[in-house]
Parts: structure tokens; C-alpha cells; sequence
């Protein structure tokens, strides 16, 4: 079974429609660079590099009015006048890219290559130029910079480390795998027009509710929003999939 590796810190059937996932174009689309070391049995422990990179959760991005600036989701709440039902809300919405400032300024992400070793850091809160961002799940895109990276992991080992030192009591540091599509349900969904470029197609084995976009279509009928969590909701569908915890931590 292939399955594709989430780091993050804190089915469902839609029938296809004329409408379609938005793809933003105020701002370009930018991943984050990670080498990942893949190695060999039999070859002296020799491992070679390969140049990966990182993208982040669909549901972490801005959500706007296709070819403007006005948000379609502020705080956790989509707006009425946008987002009447789900399919006048994925017609009018997009999902905007994340720039390399973005990365740092807004989700508080950011990582480095030093020959054989990478890494990336993340912060729980950041306050950003235009609001408090919490949390982040980041996924790791295959060499092709496109596609999501899927792991076989029979007889294959998996190993990382860790710094679980400025992880405070509470919070939950997690590296665990999904059984998502490759390309974040690009073509599995004719409404999908963003893909694993942009986070697309996130599930898991709680079946969460709070996905702002599920199978290409906007999750916002029947939202309610969170009475502890001022940038976060439940919609009417989950997002239900088969889901292995490697490491899930704190302080």
C-alpha cells in the first residue's frame, strides 16, 4: 500500500457539477525545498539525496473571490453573499498560492538544506500581517515538484529526527501517514483544479469535518463555526480514509 507522509503541529462522494474549484492567481505558488536521504540494502549504508519539496493544506490557505482580493472564509466563516450553498461557493472561490515570505511571515514554516542534512521548523502561532494563523499540516511533494510522495513501506524503514524541545505541554507534534490521492484528487475530481500543487484532498481516520474543500467543491453547507477555535468550523461532509500515526508527541 502506498501512502503519502503529513507533518503537522496541532469517503465521501460529491457527485461532479459544472462547477469547479477555483485555482488564485494573486499569489504565486511557491514550495519549500526538503531532501529526503533514500537508501539501499546492500550498498554500505550509502544513501543518495533527492530534492523534494513541501506544500501546505488547502485548508490553511486563503480563500478568496476568484480574480479579487475580498475573502470567501474569514475567521471561521464563509461568507453568505459568496457562499450561499456549495456549488455557487466553489464557483465564486479560489485558493490562493503561498510565496516564499508567506511561509514565513503568515504560517511561521520554514526549512534548510546543509548538504546531508534538511529539515523544516514549525510554528504553532504566528501572528502574520493580516491574522493569527495556528497550527499548520504540510505534506511532502515528490521530486517532480507536482505530486504528492507516496511511500511503500513493506520491508522499507522510515527514520527522522525529531527536536521536541520547544514543543510545549499540550500541543501535539505529529508525523503520520494517509491514504490520499497522489495528485490531492486533480484527476479523480472534475472539480478539482488545484491538486497536491496546492493541498488538496486531505482525510483521514477521525473523518474530519472542519475541511474547508472536499473533492473539489466547497464544504460550506450546513458550517458551524468553532466556540473554541476562532479560525476553524465543521461542515455537513468529512473526509474519511485509512491513516498510520508514525510519531504523535509533546513536551
Amino acid at each position: 500500500m502506498c501512502q503519502l507522509l503529513i507533518v503537522t503541529l496541532a469517503l465521501v462522494a460529491f457527485s461532479s457539477t459544472g462547477y469547479c474549484q477555483q485555482l488564485g492567481t494573486n499569489t504565486a505558488e511557491e514550495h519549500l525545498m526538503l531532501s529526503i536521504g533514500v537508501c539501499k540494502e546492500g550498498d554500505n549504508g550509502k544513501c543518495e539525496f533527492e530534492q523534494a519539496s513541501i506544500t501546505i493544506d488547502s485548508n490553511w490557505r486563503w480563500t478568496h473571490v476568484a480574480d479579487d482580493y475580498v475573502n470567501c472564509f474569514t475567521g471561521n466563516l464563509w461568507d453568505e453573499e459568496y457562499c450561499p450553498d456549495a456549488a455557487t461557493c466553489t464557483e465564486n472561490c479560489a485558493l490562493d498560492g503561498v510565496d516564499e515570505a508567506t511561509w514565513t511571515g503568515t504560517y511561521g514554516i520554514t526549512s534548510w538544506d546543509e548538504g546531508d542534512t534538511s529539515g523544516m521548523e514549525l510554528t504553532f502561532v504566528t501572528e502574520g500581517p493580516y491574522s493569527s494563523n495556528v497550527g499548520s499540516r504540510v505534506y511532502l511533494l515528490d521530486t517532480d515538484d507536482e505530486n504528492y510522495r507516496m511511500f511503500t513501506l513493506k520491508n522499507r524503514e522510515f527514520t527522522m529526527d525529531v527536536d521536541v524541545s520547544g514543543i510545549g505541554c499540550g500541543l501535539n507534534g505529529a508525523v503520520y501517514f494517509v491514504e490520499m490521492e497522489k495528485d490531492g484528487g486533480l484527476s479523480e475530481f472534475e472539480g478539482n483544479n488545484c491538486g497536491s500543487n496546492y493541498g488538496t484532498g486531505y482525510c483521514d481516520a477521525q473523518c474530519p469535518h472542519d475541511m474547508k474543500w472536499i473533492a473539489g467543491e466547497a464544504n460550506c453547507e450546513g458550517w458551524n463555526p468553532a466556540d473554541n477555535d476562532a479560525n476553524s468550523g465543521t461542515g455537513q461532509y468529512g473526509a474519511c480514509c485509512f491513516e498510520m500515526d508514525i510519531w504523535e508527541a509533546n513536551r
